[in-house]
C-alpha cells in the first residue's frame, strides 16, 4: 500500500479504511513507501465502526501462520531519498490479532545523494487485541545518505506485544556515529495500560532519543535482558 511507484506528489497522503470485520492473509506486508511530505499515509479501522472497540483485524501468512516481514514506513523506490516516507498502522478503536516474523518500523533507504534531509517515518498504534512477532526493528538507519527513520509503537489498554527475540531501537550506520544528521534516528514505545512482553530490548548507540515510556498502568516485562 502506497508504495514509491504510486502518483502521489510530495506534500500529499492518503488512507485506507477496513471494513468492521478483517482478515488478511499475505506473505509480505508494506505500507508507506512513497515519498508523501509532512502527513502520513495510513492504514486503520474505518472511524464508523470504531465505537466499543468492536472493528477486528485478522493477519496472518497464506499458509496461517507468521507474517514473513510487515514493513510499514520504508523508503523504497529507485530513486534518490529526496522526501519523506511515511507510513501509520492505526488499530485503536477496534482489536487487532497479528503474528509476524520480522517487523520495521521506519527504515531508510540507499540514496547517492547527500544532504537529502528525508525522513522515514513509522506508527504501529494498537489496543486492544496482540501482536506477536518475532523480532522487531524500529528507526531503522541501515544506509549513510543523511536521512533518518523514527519508529514509534503505541500499545492501549488490553494490548499486548510479544517480543520473542528482540526489539532493537535506533539502529544507525556505524559511519555515521557522533551528532550526525542520522542520529535523529530513534525508536520509541509508549504503553498506555497495555503489556509489552520482550525477550530482549537492544538500544542502539549513535541515535539519541530512543525511550521506553509507561502511562496509566502499561506493564514492560523483559524476561532475558535490556
Amino acid at each position: 500500500l502506497f508504495n514509491d511507484t504510486d502518483a502521489f506528489n510530495n506534500g500529499s497522503a492518503s488512507t485506507v479504511n477496513l471494513g468492521f470485520t478483517n482478515a488478511i492473509f499475505a506473505d509480505n506486508i508494506a505500507v508507506g513507501q512513497s515519498p508523501c511530505g509532512a502527513n502520513a499515509n495510513i492504514l486503520r479501522f474505518n472511524p464508523v465502526f470504531t465505537n466499543g472497540n468492536a472493528a477486528y483485524a485478522f493477519f496472518r501468512n497464506t499458509n496461517g501462520g507468521r507474517i514473513s516481514l510487515l514493513a510499514v514506513g520504508v523508503d523504497s523506490g529507485d530513486g534518490n531519498a529526496h522526501s519523506n516516507a511515511k507510513g501509520t498502522l492505526l488499530f485503536s478503536g477496534g482489536t487487532v490479532d497479528m503474528l509476524v516474523d520480522t517487523m520495521w518500523l521506519a527504515r531508510d533507504k540507499h540514496s547517492t545523494l547527500t544532504n537529502e534531509g528525508a525522513a522515514a517515518t513509522a506508527n504501529l498504534t494498537f489496543g486492544p487485541g496482540k501482536v506477536d512477532v518475532n523480532t522487531l526493528h524500529m528507526g531503522y538507519n541501515e544506509y549513510t545518505n543523511d536521512s533518518w527513520a523514527q519508529g514509534t509503537l503505541v500499545i492501549n489498554t488490553n494490548g499486548t506485544l510479544t517480543v520473542n527475540n528482540y526489539m532493537e531501537l535506533g539502529f544507525v550506520a556505524g559511519d555515521y556515529f557522533g551528532g550526525s544528521v542520522a542520529a535523529q534516528s530513534w525508536g520509541q514505545v509508549t504503553i498506555n495500560g497495555g503489556t509489552a512482553r520482550n525477550n530482549q530490548i537492544i538500544v542502539q548507540p549513535g541515535s539519541t532519543n530512543n525511550q521506553i515510556t509507561l502511562n496509566g498502568g502499561g506493564t514492560l516485562i523483559v524476561t532475558n535482558t535490556i
